[in-house]
């Protein structure tokens, strides 16, 4: 699909979303509300001795740990940190705080981006995005916090689930 065959839509009413975080994940663009960002770390702080299953290990933030977690440029889950991770991205959600490393991270503008909806044929329940933008010619993907968690939430019952399958007995 090229920049140019989306259509634009306006995903960010009534609340203008005005600064979004460019979150680059191998060659993958995510970008994320500014304000769901808490804090930014250097991968070098994500702590890991007693790593959570499924993360990359955790971060302090106002005295509690946070998990970690890494996606690859295809949005699937990875235990392990690539050599191009550099940013740790403290989230905020409803409920908690998590981390996303990536890459490298921007702020752009929001008239910086054409946003637009979801074609039907990639709509999917507890989906990681929720809308894609054109940037600088690219395509983006747009999503949330909360759908992040969501979608990491989903992934991870489905690999301890795979796990208990794998660890069972065989008759």
């Amino acid at each position: 699909m090229s920049a140019q065959s989306l259509q634009p839509t306006s995903l960010d009413q009534p609340e203008a979303i005005q600064l979004y975080a460019l979150m680059v994940l191998d060659n993958c663009k995510l970008l994320l509300a500014q304000r769901d960002i808490r804090t930014l770390e250097p991968v070098a702080d994500i702590e890991n001795p007693e790593k959570p299953p499924y993360t990359v290990g955790q971060i302090s933030f106002e005295g509690q740990s946070w998990p970690v977690y890494s996606l690859t440029g295809e949005m699937t889950l990875s235990r392990h940190l690539q050599p191009s991770h550099r940013v740790c991205v403290l989230l905020a959600t409803k409920k908690s705080y998590f981390g996303l490393v990536c890459d490298r991270l921007e702020v752009v503008h929001a008239r910086e981006l054409t946003l637009c909806p979801m074609p039907s044929c990639m709509i999917e329940p507890n989906a990681a995005i929720n809308a894609l933008a054109i940037h600088q010619g690219e395509i983006a993907l747009v999503s949330t916090s909360n759908y992040l968690a969501n979608f990491l939430q989903q992934r991870i019952a489905r690999l301890r689930r795979i796990d208990r399958l794998c660890a069972a007995p065989i008759i």
